[in-house]
């Protein structure tokens, strides 16, 4: 059985209010990096604001409603966030030559000698980078989740 999440996302700080209203913020002539998805320039790009564990949790609050995230640095153990990257990436490259050879899954190095498509997202992403919806790659995305 499926756990339901709450509407506004696993971490609900304020259960029953709205979601949050983003406010809107000129990026352009600052730091933000310009980014690009599928479609284009991605707009309305900010970097983000860390916080750390002891922020109390009205400022987090705030954070929230104004941003619609919250970056708290050193919540979690970078080793442990390492070892589940080393072991995440090493369990995708099986059988897809993904990352490139000789160096650590926990840099995440991508293989130049390997087409990008080929580690697309199973699916519509998949698909719509004129590949069929199977092989390895696939295989692993999916084994990644069950």
């Amino acid at each position: 059985m499926a756990t339901k999440l709450p509407p506004n996302g696993p971490l609900n700080l304020d259960a029953g209010l709205q979601r949050p209203n983003f406010q809107k913020q000129e990026t352009k002539g600052s730091n933000s990096p310009t980014l690009y998805g599928n479609d284009g320039e991605i707009e309305d790009v900010r970097l983000l604001t860390p916080c750390s564990p002891g922020t109390p949790i009205e400022e987090l609050r705030r954070r929230y409603w104004q941003d619609g995230v919250i970056w708290v640095k050193g919540l979690l153990d970078p080793d442990l966030v390492n070892g589940f990257r080393a072991a995440y990436l090493s369990m995708m490259d099986d059988g897809t030559n993904m990352l490139k050879p000789d160096t650590d899954p926990r840099d995440g190095i991508f293989n130049p000698d390997t087409d990008w498509r080929e580690s697309t997202l199973p699916g519509a992403p998949h698909v719509a980078a004129g590949l069929p919806d199977t092989g390895p790659f696939v295989k692993n995305a999916i084994r990644s989740h069950h």
